[in-house]
C-alpha cells in the first residue's frame, strides 16, 4: 500500500509539473549583475602566526597542544571579532581594564620605575612588567600552568639582549637570545 501511495504521488507531481508552465519575455528581461566577491583568505598569515604553537615539546601530549591552539584561536577571534564592539564586548574590556594596575615611582639618579600588572581574565593570563634599572617581565598562564620570566637589556635602538626562563610541569628552560627589529 505504501508503494502504491508513493507511486501515485510521483505520478501526480509529474503530471502537475507538465501542466504548469511559465512564459518569459526574453526581450524585456533585465540582465542580472552579480557583485564580484573577492577571494577570501581562509587562513591568513597573522592567524597562522598567532595560533600555531612556536614550540612543541616531546613530552607534551596532543591534548595540551590543541588546548594551547584553541586558546590562541579564541584570543585571535576576540581581537578581530565585531562582537568586541558590542555592549557585551565593551563590558568585558572594561572588566579587564579594571583588572590592571599601573604605577610609576621617580627614584634616585633620575631613574623612573614603572610597574604594570595586567590580568586577562578571558585567557587566564597574568603579566607583570617592570621598567627602570632593567626591563623585566613575568607571565603566568593559569591554563597551561606555566610561568615565564624575562629580562631585556637594550643594546641599541633596535637590538635587545633577552634572558628568559620558562617553568612548567614538563621542564624548566633557560634561554639567552638576541632580539632585533627588521
Amino acid at each position: 500500500m505504501k508503494r502504491f501511495i508513493t507511486l501515485l504521488i510521483i505520478v501526480l507531481c509529474t503530471l502537475g509539473s507538465s501542466l504548469s508552465w511559465a512564459r518569459v519575455n526574453v526581450a524585456q528581461t533585465k540582465r542580472l549583475h552579480m557583485p564580484e566577491v573577492a577571494d577570501a583568505e581562509v587562513l591568513s598569515k597573522e592567524f597562522m602566526d598567532r595560533v600555531l604553537p612556536k614550540t612543541i615539546h616531546a613530552e607534551e601530549d596532543g591534548n595540551r597542544v590543541l588546548s594551547r591552539m584553541a586558546d590562541s584561536t579564541v584570543s585571535y577571534w576576540w581581537d578581530t571579532s565585531p562582537l568586541r564592539k558590542t555592549r557585551l564586548g565593551q563590558t568585558a574590556d572594561a572588566i579587564e581594564q579594571k583588572a590592571r594596575l599601573q604605577g610609576e615611582v621617580q627614584g634616585d639618579n633620575d631613574v623612573t620605575h614603572k610597574f604594570d600588572l595586567k590580568v586577562l581574565l578571558a585567557q587566564a593570563l597574568a603579566r607583570f612588567e617592570y621598567k627602570g634599572w632593567i626591563n623585566a617581565g613575568i607571565n603566568y598562564d593559569a591554563r597551561a600552568a606555566e610561568t615565564e620570566a624575562e629580562i631585556i637589556q637594550p643594546l641599541s635602538d633596535d637590538k635587545d639582549l633577552v634572558v628568559s626562563q620558562t617553568v612548567n610541569s614538563f621542564e624548566t628552560t633557560s634561554r639567552v637570545s638576541f632580539q632585533f627589529d627588521w
